[in-house]
């Protein structure tokens, strides 16, 4: 039950480490300016009903060679491998239940279409832009700090980051962004643009009636990286992300 629901939209929240190309141009940066000083190794994700006897539904794991990511495998609550993705410098290629997808990367390193026919606009400053499939156009809207506020898909900005939380580490949000699996997965590693330079703590589905908001509560290490983040869904279902690095060389 809780597996399902986690690889339908695996990470609502996905820790972008931005080992891709940055622009030097640092007031045009997400995050900090992509130059972490660690790197993610794992994630691992329990969910419950109302915050109750929460499962282990499985885990993200992120594989090096030298200094570029090489390998992504997702696992499920019985650590069988459920995702393969292999990354190359011009194209990554994924596995799922005998699905093969195609993602071609630009020059930035960031995707910019896959072979089932999905296109993917950016901004010149690095940030995604739009999303088109099948005749469907989904935009996506920033404020002056270059922060995801909406997507076209609501009437109004609908990403909320109160309390200006720093987000060292590059977290990235992609919950309710045309509800695509390939977000989830390779935005967490830099693959679909910059980040958000906060970290997002409201989701709040404008313009839809008798919806409530998604909430995202965080704790810091002592170096300011996000260690664990729990995700309270408007259905009354949660979801603890908790996040494994290892220091950069």
């Amino acid at each position: 039950m809780k597996t399902n629901r986690f690889f339908t939209a695996i990470l609502s929240v996905a820790l972008c480490m931005n080992f891709v190309s940055c622009d030097d141009d640092e007031e045009n940066k997400g995050g900090i300016d992509g130059n972490t000083e660690k790197r993610l190794t794992k994630v691992e994700i329990s969910s419950a009903d109302y915050q109750t006897d929460y499962e282990y539904c499985g885990s993200v794991e992120y594989e090096y060679d030298g200094n570029r990511l090489s390998r992504i495998t997702v696992l499920d609550d019985d650590s069988e491998i459920y995702t393969t993705l292999e990354i190359s410098e011009t194209e990554i290629k994924a596995w799922h239940e005998g699905r093969t997808t195609i993602y071609t990367l630009n020059n930035n390193g960031y995707v910019i279409n896959d072979n089932h026919g999905t296109k993917y606009n950016y901004y010149d400053e690095g940030y995604l832009k739009s999303i088109e499939k099948d005749g469907d156009l989904e935009t996506f809207s920033y404020d002056k700090e270059w922060n995801m506020i909406a997507s076209s898909y609501l009437a109004a900005p609908n990403i909320l980051y109160p309390d200006k939380i720093l987000n060292k580490g590059n977290l990235y949000i992609s919950d309710g962004l045309g509800e695509k699996e390939d977000l989830d997965i390779l935005g967490s590693v830099g693959f679909f643009g910059k980040t958000s330079k906060y970290l997002v703590q409201e989701y709040n589905y404008a313009g839809e009636e008798d919806e409530e908001p998604d909430y995202f509560e965080y704790k810091l290490d002592e170096d300011g990286y996000v260690k664990e983040v729990k995700v309270l869904l408007s259905t009354g279902e949660s979801d603890i992300y908790k996040y494994t690095y290892e220091n950069i060389k």
